[in-house]
């Protein structure tokens, strides 16, 4: 398998892996309408859609909620770009954390991992079709493709977050691999 260099490379991947995922319009789970977090490569094609940036204490930097109501402890603040209709204003241009959904990094026990977030509506589908486990091998196999610059920028830009926006309610998700990075949670 060859190795993920970029991180336009890994959407590429990311959006082959969620091809199938076509049950977005009748999901009513707000996760992925939460804090949409962003690396230093995807500010300015983000902000040249129009797009909001909210910077937080020059950490972390997130497309600004709907409405700027910043509080970092409220899960899921509506994202200004998810139309009504369930459509994203720049989905061509969505950033990463959005190209990876339902798959995303979670910090358990001062550990960070990649981890498949149970709640989503296509999860659920791939549950009861049973292919969840070719699912979750299939991802397996596609993170350990990332090279190593590329997921400690992606580790340590989500750490920041992480930290900026803890919620007190929980995820629900299913761990796939822990990321072994030189970034410490």
């Amino acid at each position: 398998m060859n190795a993920i260099n970029s991180l336009t490379e890994l959407n590429q991947e990311f959006d082959k892996l969620m091809s199938d995922m076509d049950c977005c319009q009748e999901c009513n789970f707000p996760d992925c309408m939460g804090f949409i977090w962003l690396l230093d490569e995807e500010i300015d094609q983000i902000y040249e859609t129009g797009a909001e940036i909210l910077n937080i204490n020059n950490e972390a930097n997130f497309i600004a909620p709907q409405n700027y109501q910043a509080n970092l402890y409220k899960k899921y603040p509506k994202c200004s770009l998810y139309q009504n209709d369930r459509d994203c204003q720049i989905y061509d241009q969505r950033p990463f954390v959005c190209h990876s959904y339902p798959l995303g990094l979670e910090c358990e026990d001062d550990k960070l991992y990649w981890v498949i977030h149970t709640d989503c509506l296509f999860i659920q589908n791939k549950i009861v079709e049973n292919t969840f486990s070719h699912f979750i091998q299939t991802t397996k196999n596609l993170i350990e493709r990332i090279q190593p610059t590329l997921m400690s920028n992606i580790a340590s830009t989500f750490r920041k977050m992480f930290f900026l926006t803890t919620s007190t309610e929980k995820n629900n998700y299913q761990i796939v691999k822990e990321v072994k990075t030189d970034v410490q949670v």
